[in-house]
């Protein structure tokens, strides 16, 4: 490889072209090879000589790569214009350069070599390599992306591991070396940065939040914040300098292009801190990516099921004309009325003006790899100080995107343990929240133990650093765990076999010591409740092959090895408020829940209208001393149950029929001993209970709010609007 500098000349007899000369001398370059495995290729760490020439255009510059007929490929920087056209670089290979870019600020030119360094040429004639670990090289992590800072002091990298695809952000000093790992997510890709210290980083489940720089002053990966508690992807900064993103439904963009995340749902902005969320629009139902914010009604975007670009107008795409090519990616100017468009092996210019009709002409053809720069404009609002507000003292855990978190009363969130090989489960299978101890001093989490037969493992995770012991007395677990009310022990549904339970398996609960030894003789059971009021269980019942389905299951109480029965399923289906026919099918029981005091237990009954019909459902809530059903939730859909940890109240989101392209929820607070709803509160997800009960917790796309039993409205406390745990509270 040889290079030129920016501003230095060159001359390249092999293809006839003669170049001024500015500098003082011709540069000689110094190369130094260190050799890697595997075909990485060598590492260049040239000093670049020469002085600056004409300067190029402070309003835009192109930079691009030809195939010399003598063999390898030249790289060019030149104007918009065409003007000032000088080569830069050449490389024996193209095939190894990707993702050429200019910096932030247009001082230089920079690509990756082979995946594994990115070479960068400035316009004051010196260079370098920013070089990915040789062990991480040879485990086959290659660089797929690069975003600069503002400054261009520092860039971030998407790093992905070839062997299964997942991504990581690495980030690295602009005249560093080597780059440095910031976070371990295995799912997380770098995107623009809001400040010389701060990027936005996304991921395919959802995340969308900051991440810091400190890791390259020796602070700890992973130091993310996130913007919302909604699954989010394709952050822009808009022209009024609020963030804008979409909300709803993510997938990771194709495996052969740049990484990206699409998302379907509806736009939002706020401030970059996560506050003052508003929903800006529904958009069309497509899974879609932002590439620019061009004015308050018009997006630039790219459809997951083409490469070309797209405008959105209102609630309708235009397309960009095709006849040069699909457009792949895009610079927009700064005045969002044109664009430079990229098009394999070509570049053109796309007239915004009309965005309805909007034009393309080739600027360039036969070209590879291009970009171009424009001045950076968009200006990042930061939130005015928020007034101070009482809030209570509360300690939460919660899941997000994948990965466990915990917050205090300040609303700032932290990550707490990230999902490791898990990352994949977290996009198909729900995820149970992590339950505190009831001291408070663990909590109590599943983790996947094996990717192959998707068995997962009870786990301990200390709330103050992370670190955890998995309970191997149990074995494979189900999702479903509890805490003994003393907490020295834990029940969790132990697996037969390797993998996740089977209809046709008789299940047992197990209890271990939270020094991992068996507590208690296990009972046959499906699901386990245990407060200080009683353990309970869901029975096994028995496996009907024809139709595939379970009968004769029961809510048990459990004393000592005995286990008497508190309500039947048939008891719940006989009943006339489960508007059971003589058609109805399949019926079950599940989510099995239990009041403080032990007077009620609540399940999900669940039953086919007719064979082989869509289900119906109702949430159910017995008394345990009569064995007779005390209530029906008669809404279909009920979700996030929770029972007071000590009243006998119970909460729960309702989730309405779609209505307008929506469905809307209600956060419930119920007394089953009057039938009475004693809150409620609308377009809230119930969130959590307040560890005094006198209190409760809703979850909205605009943040978490904490609420008084009764009352009309909450005090916001985080932008993270999730359902929580939360610690009990402190002696």
């Amino acid at each position: 490889m040889t290079r030129l500098g920016l501003g230095g000349q060159r001359r390249f007899a092999a293809v006839g072209l003669a170049v001024a000369v500015l500098a003082s001398s011709l540069v000689v370059w110094s190369i130094r090879h260190i050799p890697l495995d595997q075909g990485v290729g060598p590492v260049t760490n040239a000093k670049v000589g020469g002085g600056p020439g004409p300067e190029l255009s402070r309003n835009g510059r192109l930079a691009y790569w030809r195939e010399d007929p003598a063999g390898g490929a030249l790289l060019y920087a030149q104007n918009l214009d065409g003007s000032l056209r000088r080569p830069v670089v050449r490389v024996e290979s193209i095939r190894r350069v990707s993702r050429t870019r200019w910096t932030t600020d247009g001082s230089a030119l920079t690509y990756i070599e082979g995946g594994t360094r990115a070479v960068v040429l400035r316009l004051d004639g010196t260079s370098n390599d920013l070089v990915l670990p040789q062990a991480e090289a040879f485990g086959g992590r290659r660089i797929v992306d690069q975003r600069w800072s503002p400054d261009s002091s520092k860039v971030a990298f998407t790093v992905k591991r070839e062997a299964d695809g997942r991504h990581d952000v690495w980030l690295a000093q602009a005249r560093g070396a080597e780059l440095v790992r910031a976070t371990t997510l295995d799912d997380a890709i770098a995107d623009d940065w809001i400040s010389p210290n701060e990027l936005l980083v996304q991921s395919a489940n959802g995340l969308l939040g900051v991440l810091g720089d400190g890791v390259l002053a020796g602070g700890p990966a992973n130091a993310i914040r996130p913007i919302t508690g909604a699954a989010s992807a394709s952050p822009i900064v808009g022209e009024d300098g609020r963030l804008y993103y979409v909300a709803g439904r993510t997938v990771p963009g194709p495996s052969d292009a740049a990484p990206t995340v699409y998302a379907a749902g509806a736009l939002w902005s706020s401030f970059v801190d996560g506050s003052d969320a508003r929903k800006v629009r529904d958009l069309p139902n497509e899974l879609l990516k932002i590439d620019a914010h061009l004015t308050t009604n018009t997006l630039l975007v790219h459809r997951n099921e083409q490469t070309g670009q797209t405008v959105n107008l209102g609630s309708t795409f235009y397309d960009i004309p095709g006849n040069a090519g699909l457009v792949e990616r895009v610079a927009v100017a700064p005045d969002r009325r044109s664009a430079i468009g990229f098009v394999p092996r070509r570049v053109v210019r796309i007239d915004l003006t009309r965005p309805a009709s909007a034009s393309v002409s080739v600027l360039l053809d036969g070209v590879i790899d291009a970009d171009a720069w424009y001045p950076r404009t968009a200006t990042l609002s930061r939130p005015a100080p928020a007034e101070a507000t009482r809030l209570p003292d509360a300690r939460f855990a919660f899941n997000l995107a994948g990965s466990t978190w915990t917050m205090g009363r300040d609303g700032v969130p932290a990550l707490l343990r990230t999902p490791g090989m898990q990352a994949s489960f977290f996009r198909r299978l729900p995820t149970p929240l992590p339950l505190w101890s009831p001291r408070g001093d663990r909590l109590l989490t599943t983790e996947v133990t094996n990717t192959t037969t998707g068995a997962f493992g009870a786990l301990l995770v200390d709330p103050r650093t992370g670190a955890a012991k998995r309970l191997e007395a149990f074995g494979p677990v189900g999702r479903n765990l509890a805490w003994s009310p003393d907490g020295a022990s834990v029940a969790a549904v132990a697996i037969p076999g390797p993998g996740v339970a089977q209809l046709p398996d008789t299940l047992e609960v197990r209890f271990a010591t939270v020094d991992d030894t068996i507590a208690r003789a296990a009972v046959p059971g499906r699901e386990v409740a245990w407060t200080g009021g009683g353990l309970f269980v869901i029975s096994n019942g028995t496996f009907v092959a024809e139709p595939r389905s379970r009968t004769g299951l029961a809510v048990e109480r459990v004393d000592g090895t005995t286990l008497r029965p508190v309500v039947t399923m048939a008891t719940l289906m006989a009943d006339p408020r489960a508007l059971a026919t003589a058609t109805a099918a399949t019926p079950a029981i599940s989510d099995l829940g239990a009041s403080a005091d032990g007077a009620y237990v609540s399940v999900r009954l669940t039953y086919a209208i007719a064979l082989g019909e869509a289900p119906r459902s109702f949430l159910t809530i017995t008394r345990t001393d009569t064995g007779r059903p005390a209530l029906y939730i008669p809404q279909e859909t009920t979700a996030d149950v929770q029972w007071s940890p000590r009243r006998a109240l119970i909460g729960y989101t309702t989730v309405g029929p779609v209505a307008a392209g929506t469905r809307t929820v209600t956060a419930t607070v119920l007394d089953p001993a009057t039938g009475q709803i004693v809150s409620r509160v609308e377009g809230s997800r119930f969130a959590g209970w307040a560890p005094d009960a006198a209190a409760f917790y809703v979850a909205r796309e605009s943040g978490l709010f904490h609420h008084a039993i009764g009352a009309a409205t909450g005090v916001k406390v985080s932008p993270i609007g999730v359902p929580v745990s939360l610690a009990p509270a402190r002696p």
